[in-house]
This record gives structure tokens, sequence and C-alpha cells, in this order.
């Protein structure tokens, strides 16, 4: 409500003054609705399973008689990273093939590395939540049979990317009966950060790689350091650098008993690299 006060407000010793009373104005009334928005957590969590609107599917082989099955993703959140996003475009491409890509009825798949159903879980929920949960379940995920009827990509023991050609509706009955199947039959549900580290380097999602990287390099001891160097972190220099660092440091002490830490990696292709790296360190470590 406005008040207005006139111009005249004295009158001898006294003070007059005349209000004058308007209705509301336009703008106290602004044209907003206070209906208060899903938490964007939430509304991620709910996008993350909801079958019916995506468009594309990570398919994987599961064995016990279950077919093929898909993890579904939305492809427009997948392509916020560039290589993925590369790699949506590749699969839009449905003339030709390569070696490492072939049609399977009339769907273009692109084979990537081995991972698990568990790996590529944790790799969704990151790029849909910014959340990083190694213990995966499967009920926060759109799982369902991959494109086109019967089921019948091939994945030849690898997952694959694959881009949905098709009209097949991820979540007929169908689908959802071979769904269920394929969560009763899973093994573990749980992932790990080497795998996801492999992951994120696989697709250039930097923030993740750098986070599992350095819960990796935490978690690091004399006892299992080969291990996780020979396993996969001699592929990357930044992690390779610093296990050898803690090999180097701790190499008297895991050469005792006459011991050699290195024997059950004889058969490596890179074990005697690795070796004469980590002498090289230790020998400059006792320089400094």
């Amino acid at each position: 409500m406005d008040c207005l006060l006139a111009t005249d407000v004295q009158q001898g010793d006294e003070y007059v003054f005349s209000i004058v009373l308007s209705g509301p104005s336009k703008e106290e009334y602004p044209n907003v609705c206070y209906h208060k928005p899903m938490d964007q957590t939430k509304l991620l969590a709910t996008m993350m399973r909801n079958i019916s609107t995506m468009d594309m599917a990570i398919t994987f082989g599961i064995g016990g008689g279950i077919r093929n099955i898909g993890l579904w993703v939305h492809q427009q959140i997948l392509a916020q990273h560039p290589t993925l996003a590369n790699l949506i475009e590749k699969l839009k491409v449905i003339e030709g093939s390569s070696s490492d890509s072939e049609f399977v009825s009339g769907v273009k798949s692109h084979h990537v590395t081995d991972y698990s159903l568990e790996g590529y879980c944790c790799l969704v929920r990151f790029i849909y939540m910014g959340e990083i949960k190694l213990d995966v379940d499967l009920d926060d995920f759109a799982i369902g049979c991959p494109p086109n009827k019967p089921f019948s990509v091939t994945c030849k023991k690898r997952p694959s990317i694959t881009g949905l050609f098709s009209t097949t509706n991820p979540s007929t009955p169908e689908v959802q009966s071979e769904t269920q199947k394929a969560k009763s039959c899973s093994v573990a549900r749980t992932s790990s950060y080497s795998e996801l580290f492999q992951l994120a380097d696989c697709f250039a999602i930097k923030k993740l790689r750098d986070f599992c990287r350095d819960k990796i390099i935490a978690y690091l001891t004399p006892e299992n350091a080969l291990e996780v160097l020979f396993g996969y972190a001699y592929q990357y220099t930044d992690l390779k650098a610093a296990v050898l660092s803690l090999v180097a440091k701790n190499m008297d002490t895991m050469y005792s008993d006459d011991k050699d830490p290195f024997e059950p990696y004889a058969d490596h292709p890179k074990c005697h690299t690795l070796l004469t790296e980590a002498l090289q360190l230790k020998f400059k470590n006792l320089q400094s």
C-alpha cells in the first residue's frame, strides 16, 4: 500500500499531515511460482535411473545363461566430457566400419577397454552427480537390455559403448525381466580406485583421475607396491613415479630374508626396466 504525504505540512506552530491512501501497486505481486523445485542432487539421481528417457547403452556380456545387458545413459550428459563427446559423435556415423568397431544388428558398436559393470556404474555416478562411491547398488542405475531385439549385441568379452539407433524400448517387460535376472546373478557389487582411475584416464576425466590417483598413493605400502606397479601403474607416468619412489625408499626392507620381491614378476615384460629404474632412484636418493 502506498502512502503519499501532502506538501503543505505546517500551519502556524502545528504540523498538519494530509495522508492519501492508494491501492496496491502491480509490483507487489510479482509473477513468481512459489513451488519449491526438486533438489538438484535428487533430480540427477532420478535421471540416472530413468531408463525411459535414455538414448545410449554401455553393454556387457553376462554369464550364467544371461544375455547381454546395458547400462543406459543420456548422450548429452556424457558429452560434457570431450573424449566421450567425440566417441558419441563417432557412433552417430552409421556408414563404414573399422578394426575396433563393427555393426551388430544395425547398431554401431565401439569396443573399449576391459572394465566391469561396477566400474562403469561408478563412472556414471561421478558424471551425473559428482560423487565417488565404490559400493554399487544396481537399483540406482538404469540397467536393461542393449538396443535391438533379440539382445544380439556382441561384446567379445569386452564392454562396448553402443549408440541407440533403433526403436527398441528399453523399459519393456521383456527388458525388465532380463534386467532382474542379470541383477540377481551378479557377484561382487563394488569397484575399486584402481579400476576407476584407469576408466577416468581412458576417458580423460581429470578431476576423477587425480582423486583416484591420490587415493591409490595414500594406500601404498611396501607390501602392495609391486603388485600395483606391475598390475597397471607402470602404464601411467605420475602413478609409476609415486610407486617407484616408495619402492626405492623401502628396498632394503623389501629384500630382507634374502627374498627377491621382484621374482614373482620376472616374466613381466617390464620387470627388468622397472627394477633398473627403482635401483637408479635408490642410488640417487643415497647421493642426495
